[in-house]
């Protein structure tokens, strides 16, 4: 895990990088920006877009485009894809032109698939900037048009009391399921552990709001926006809480493997079972308790098997 300042020295080489390609008129047509804090996307996105256009502000800039998501589902539209497209197809004034996509996973599969071409082959002078906070919900095929750069940005610490003890009585379970004479119970106990997740993670989201509150974006006047931006950052926070609490029941099973002889096969099973339910609650917007859910039941499994073996 980065700490604060890894990742500050993160951002800055990143950002040195791409001024300094700036300078030698080699930027990269397409860039993807990734990190943890939404604020610090933007403001890298935005500093980018300004490299390619030469300024020092974009904002009202005539060969500048934002693209971002809206209405209620706060997806990228295709309607404004299209418009983009178009934007980024016709002749500038500048000679130069830049587009800002604001949380490229906000895309679906349509929007992203009319965007490709122009993401691959944009008119000469046009660069592309898209930022995320969560690169495994985007497309292969938007992923692989793109230069990515890793900004870094704050990581979570879950030190909450609760959330210990889960994770305690989580080593638990395995120890009880993979032994021959495991307890008849223990479908109960992982159940019982399922409830406690969702409890966790409200408490958890609640210490890292506290800490990270939602900010004001005061400097956007527009109030759809400034919103969709505060949904925005609480969306990340909540995402990114499921994610280290995942990753930490994926510690959780290697450190069992390391001490157990013998189990390396069925937590292989595990570990992709849990990688699986971070995808389904991430990119096929599967409500995350029931992935989980599935998940534990698969870890289960998997775990009876070898035990009988």
């Amino acid at each position: 895990m980065k700490s604060p300042v890894a990742s500050v020295d993160l951002r800055a080489r990143t950002t040195e990088a791409l001024v300094r390609a700036a300078r030698e008129n080699r930027l990269p047509h397409s860039i993807m920006l990734h990190g943890h804090d939404l604020l610090t996307l933007r403001q890298t996105a935005f500093e980018v877009a300004g490299l390619q256009l030469g300024v020092k502000d974009v904002t009202g800039h005539i060969d500048f485009r934002e693209l971002r998501p809206s209405g209620r589902m706060r997806f990228i539209r295709l309607d404004d894809v299209l418009d983009a497209v178009r934007f980024a197809n016709h002749s500038s004034h500048s000679g130069r032109k830049a587009i800002v996509v604001h949380e490229v996973d906000r895309m679906n599969d349509e929007s992203a698939n009319a965007f490709l071409k122009t993401l691959e082959e944009p008119m000469p002078g046009t660069g592309i900037i898209l930022y995320t906070t969560s690169p495994y919900r985007i497309l292969p095929t938007i992923i692989s048009r793109c230069m990515r750069f890793n900004i870094g940005g704050r990581l979570l610490a879950l030190s909450e009391p609760s959330w210990r003890t889960w994770l305690e009585d989580f080593q638990k379970l395995l120890e009880s399921v993979s032994s021959p004479t495991r307890p008849p119970l223990s479908i109960v106990v992982a159940y019982g552990l399922l409830a406690r997740f969702e409890t966790a993670h409200r408490t958890l989201v609640e210490r890292t709001l506290e800490k990270d509150p939602v900010p004001e974006f005061a400097d956007i006047e527009d109030r759809d926006e400034r919103e969709d931006l505060q949904s925005a950052h609480s969306s990340r926070i909540e995402r990114a809480v499921r994610t280290e609490m995942l990753a930490e029941m994926e510690d959780a099973l290697r450190v069992f493997a390391r001490a157990k002889d013998g189990r390396s096969r069925p937590v292989a099973e595990a570990l992709l079972a849990i990688e699986d339910a971070y995808f389904r609650a991430h990119r096929l917007n599967v409500p995350p308790l029931l992935a989980i859910e599935s998940a534990m039941l698969q870890l289960l499994r998997a775990m009876a098997r070898s035990a009988q073996t």
